[in-house]
């Protein structure tokens, strides 16, 4: 306080004593910081056609259904019950447990997950105590690719 007087903080809405200037308020990104939001352009943003083809961590090159990938990670709980069918086989509750989920969450995207042929039952039709259920090669695949290009 130089003088005594007040000098309203416009920002923010509160009195501040001094003379100083108004705190700068910044805006975070996750990789630099902006003093200001930026201008964005209203067209789309057009992505370099790659004719649906993956280059994977190895340098190999997989074709990639996207739909499915979208489809996977539309969901944390499919997300989380192919990360733990990825280690093995397990049951739905120890696929909840395991994950800390439902188990009303987990039975629903095994189902999901079933009817697009990414999860299958290991046990009988017929059985409805304990099963199994395990993961296919298309599957482990598009789980491969949400890993690698850390979408989750």
């Amino acid at each position: 306080m130089v003088d005594g007087s007040s000098v309203f903080d416009r920002h923010d809405g509160r009195e501040r004593f001094g003379l100083s200037p108004p705190p700068v308020r910044l805006l975070y990104s996750p990789s630099y910081v902006l003093e200001s939001a930026p201008r964005l352009s209203r067209r789309p943003t057009r992505l370099p056609k790659r004719g649906g083809r993956c280059v994977s961590h190895v340098g190999e090159t997989d074709d990639v259904p996207w739909d499915d990938v979208g489809f996977v990670i539309s969901s944390r709980y499919r997300v989380s019950v192919l990360d733990r069918l990825s280690e093995g086989p397990a049951t739905p509750t120890q696929i909840a447990t395991d994950s800390e989920s439902a188990v009303a969450h987990v039975s629903r995207a095994l189902q999901e997950l079933r009817d697009r042929s990414l999860v299958e039952l290991l046990v009988p039709e017929q059985r409805r105590k304990g099963r199994v259920y395990g993961i296919t090669d298309d599957a482990e695949n598009i789980w491969d690719v949400i890993q690698t290009q850390q979408m989750t």
